[in-house]
Order: C-alpha cells, then sequence, then structure tokens
C-alpha cells in the first residue's frame, strides 16, 4: 500500500498512462507510475484553491476556483507552465476533456464548452 499523507484537502486525481496527477489544497502534483505500487512525485505547481482538472495529451486542462480555465503544460514535470487561461463566470466545479473540446461545469456561471487548439508554431 502506498500512502502519502499531506493532511490538506484532496480535491481531484486521474490517471493518465504511467502518469498520476492529484489536485490538493492549492497544489496540481504528478506522480510517475512507472511502478504503480511505488508512485514518484515529479513536479508540484502551486495554483489556487480546489484544482480539478483532465489531459489532452502533454497539457492538463484546469479548472481553478476565482480563475477559470488554465492550460498547463506537463512536459517537464518539474517546470510545469501556463500556457494559457481561460477566466469563467464563476468556479469551475467539474472539468472533462473529449478529442479537442473542454466541457466546464462552473459553480454559478453554467456550462461552458470550449475548443482546445494550441499554436505548435510558437
Amino acid at each position: 500500500m502506498f500512502a502519502d499523507p499531506t493532511g490538506r484537502w484532496p480535491r481531484d486525481v486521474l490517471v493518465d498512462g504511467d502518469r498520476l496527477l492529484f489536485g490538493e489544497g492549492s497544489d496540481l502534483t504528478l506522480y510517475s507510475l512507472e511502478d504503480p505500487a511505488n508512485p514518484v512525485k515529479t513536479g508540484t505547481r502551486r495554483l489556487g484553491l480546489g484544482p480539478r482538472f483532465d489531459i489532452i495529451g502533454d497539457h492538463a486542462i484546469v479548472g481553478l476556483e476565482w480563475v477559470g480555465v488554465q492550460i498547463m503544460d506537463l512536459t517537464d514535470p518539474t517546470d510545469i507552465r501556463v500556457l494559457d487561461t481561460f477566466d469563467t463566470a464563476d468556479r469551475p466545479a467539474s472539468i472533462a476533456a473529449v478529442g479537442d473540446l473542454i466541457y466546464v461545469a462552473d459553480q454559478e456561471g453554467g456550462f461552458y464548452v470550449l475548443r482546445y487548439v494550441i499554436d505548435e508554431s510558437s
């Protein structure tokens, strides 16, 4: 059994291949699952309150309270970078990415459908 008690409020968890994303408190933490029984922490990014997320390729699609939706580059887990932000009306309560679409349930702001486009030329 693996346990990494931090004493902070866990919000979301997602497994994508050999990596695990874990949201708690104000942090998004990446773990390597090369040995699934012994996850290894590879990076953390302080984001803000209540991260919720999904993954498209090497990008995390993150919903943050009071911020909206952020696209983050996970290519280098030791340097998780914000690529873009979309401000929603309130607080994203849930987020899902399918294909090139991002679905956001925003607490008081309703429902958003966003198209995911990354400009590879820059």
